[in-house]
């Protein structure tokens, strides 16, 4: 998807109770995705096919290199890996006229087409050089959202549609482990913990779980979350801790409104669980695509209806609005 412009950056002190949103000189007319460098004074954009990296605030533009063509289909994502090197993940879809049979509960037999092709490419900001680093070829059903560990040397991606998680070197693509790889399953949520561990929420026609596992790839813990439900990921707002939402997918009577998300913080220590809110949810990974700090402002920031932005303290129950009508 395509976000259609003009769009102009802002930034928020979270820190600073009575901050207002301050305008930055960086425009856009039409960008995705949008990410910050790790110290916050750049940010990079893929825009028609460009991929710029600016400055903070004055706009001033660093580098801009073409990294897609205009061949239907291609799409490319990017992350910084330091201040100056930004690693880009471009998708290339070959045409295939040999479409995978559909199997039962939305599972699928995989076709012998040419599929999904998936390059890394790396920039150099001060020298505005590009250079690729690794390929890997994927089933044509695949989707690829894809996540970074803390230390950037790893990425969490999801193929075949949500039903396969393979964790990855992230300049290579080279194959290092496969978390889960059966279905079908209703719902399945991905995060890295702070500390490089990794989480799975899934949930299936009966029930919900967390599935933690170890930096390597190694299933260390299965953590019951109850009935058949959406299992919303989170930052961690303290250290092994992290928050979910679930919201309880039952039926329920035609014409009346879905039961509200629940806010709750796991212990992935015991395996326990705490409420702490109604009706809020955590940032959606693909927005935060970095792991958060535990405990950091960032890691406070929840969401009403997608429409209102939080901060949150789950230690008091305290919210705070930050964006959005009132």
């Amino acid at each position: 998807k395509t976000f259609r412009g003009p769009w102009s950056l802002k930034t928020l002190r979270l820190d600073r109770p009575d901050a207002k949103p301050l305008d930055t000189n960086v425009t856009y007319s039409r960008a995705y995705p949008i990410v910050l460098s790790p110290d916050g004074s750049r940010v990079a954009a893929i825009e028609l096919g460009l991929l710029t990296v600016s400055e903070i605030p004055s706009g001033h533009s660093l580098a801009s290199v073409r990294v897609l063509g205009t061949a239907a289909g291609d799409s490319a994502t990017a992350s910084f890996v330091t201040r100056d090197l930004v690693r880009v993940l471009r998708r290339h879809r070959e045409p295939d006229s040999s479409k995978p049979r559909r199997l039962a509960e939305g599972d699928f037999e995989a076709s012998d087409g040419p599929g999904l092709h998936v390059e890394v490419l790396e920039l150099d900001i001060p020298g505005k050089k590009l250079v690729p680093t690794g390929a890997a070829a994927f089933d044509e059903r695949s989707q690829l959202s894809v996540l970074r560990s803390p230390s950037g040397v790893r990425l969490l991606i999801r193929e075949s549609r949500g039903a396969r998680v393979t964790l990855r070197d992230s300049r290579t693509l080279d194959l290092q482990a496969t978390l889960h790889e059966r279905g079908p399953l209703l719902w399945l949520a991905a995060t890295f913990l702070a500390d490089g561990r990794i989480v799975l929420g899934l949930s299936d026609k009966t029930s919900s779980w967390l599935e933690l596992f170890s930096r390597e790839g190694a299933l260390e813990r299965r953590i019951p979350i109850g009935v058949r439900t959406l299992v919303r990921i989170g930052a961690e707002p303290a250290s092994g801790r992290l928050l979910v939402s679930v919201q309880p997918q039952a039926q329920h009577e035609p014409g009346t409104p879905f039961p509200r998300s629940v806010l709750e913080e796991v212990d992935l220590n015991d395996g326990t669980t705490r409420r702490l809110a109604e009706g809020l949810e955590p940032i959606p990974q693909w927005w935060s695509p970095d792991p958060v700090i535990p405990g950091s402002e960032a890691s406070k920031l929840v969401l009403e209806n997608y429409r209102r932005l939080f901060r949150f303290d789950p230690a008091t129950g305290e919210r705070r609005l930050l964006l959005g009508k009132r």
